[in-house]
């Protein structure tokens, strides 16, 4: 084949090219019946609920006079939490786990997890610690009802007391309890102006008053691998300076905190900074706040601790006075 020849044929085929395309996108768009009943039976994305944490947190950048707010209403779950729950285990059978993988909104589900994750600045934690020193919100002036108290997820972790892994449920079941988070040094220097002997010794005095009954419960949340070795290692020197009457209640968790529990209970506002839970004795979370402590909310923690008490002792006094009466 001639030069000339060849440049004609390549001519032509470039010339013809476009119409080709196009009944290449006829065919590539047109859906058989089978595909057609396929996407019509795909469940529509269901719409995001609304987020549990209710206030605007710091966002960086054009935020210097972020004010934070009382936190108003109530934190937490709505159904109570159960030993086991959060342990980062799958517990799933095989025929479950192949449900769950053609499960169309569990995937939109993960897929929303995984971009909540990807799209938070490494950095934006440690940038919001310079807006009132990573505070997000203020306890509130008095407790949650315990009828709209909402409930406090379960932890699944080691203590100082033991090697294996156990619940904070069992802990926290039947006792009222000051329940500490955090993940970081300055986070636990942060809760100590809550809770700290010499911060606030009406705290400790009112712990003091009710043995067996009030208890301090500390969840040391550590998901990132080299800090889980540092914090084994320092693991010992962890138990001398933690009383031992604590080495039980003193919990140390490196997985199964997802990004629902740290929203539901406002851990999604800063994984710096130290958050104090006051818990009732059905793991209702009646008082929350966060960062450092204001004379206000160390007083209303203290108060809050021997009203719950009280509340808690209500029931307890009427059926055995209920008790006396038939016995005599």
């Amino acid at each position: 084949m001639s030069r000339h020849h060849f440049f004609l044929s390549f001519r032509s085929f470039i010339l013809f090219e476009p119409a080709l395309r196009r009944s290449c996108q006829q065919r590539t768009f047109s859906a058989s019946p089978r595909i057609r009943s396929v996407e019509a039976s795909r469940p529509a994305p269901q719409t995001p609920a609304q987020k549990q944490f209710p206030h605007r947190l710091p966002e960086g950048r054009g935020d210097e006079e972020f004010e934070p707010k009382m936190l108003g209403r109530p934190i937490g779950f709505k159904h109570p939490p159960k030993a086991g729950d959060n342990s980062g285990k799958d517990t799933r059978s095989l025929s479950k786990k192949r449900e769950d993988f053609v499960d169309y909104d569990k995937h939109i589900e993960k897929r929303k997890d995984l971009q909540g994750q990807l799209l938070r600045p490494y950095f934006m934690d440690h940038r919001n610690m310079k807006y009132q020193r990573g505070k997000a919100w203020i306890g509130n002036a008095r407790l949650f009802k315990a009828k709209f108290a909402l409930y406090f997820p379960n932890f699944h972790g080691f203590t100082l007391e033991s090697s294996s892994p156990t619940d904070t449920t069992t802990v926290l079941n039947g006792k009222v309890s000051i329940v500490s988070v955090y993940s970081s040094q300055w986070g636990s220097n942060q809760v100590e102006t809550f809770v700290g002997k010499k911060e606030n010794p009406a705290v400790e005095a009112a712990l003091a008053a009710y043995p067996g009954v009030a208890q301090r419960v500390d969840i040391n949340v550590e998901e990132n691998w080299l800090k889980q070795m540092l914090l084994w290692l320092f693991k010992p020197n962890l138990r001398k300076v933690t009383p031992k009457d604590r080495h039980g209640k003193y919990f140390i968790v490196t997985k199964g905190v997802s990004n629902e529990i740290r929203e539901t209970i406002g851990l999604i506002a800063n994984a710096k900074v130290g958050y104090v839970y006051l818990v009732d004795e059905k793991c209702r979370i009646r008082w929350a706040a966060c960062a450092d402590a204001s004379e206000k909310e160390k007083r209303t923690l203290s108060e809050g601790v021997h009203w719950l008490v009280d509340e808690r002792n209500k029931p307890l006094i009427s059926s055995a006075t209920q008790a006396d009466s038939l016995q005599s």
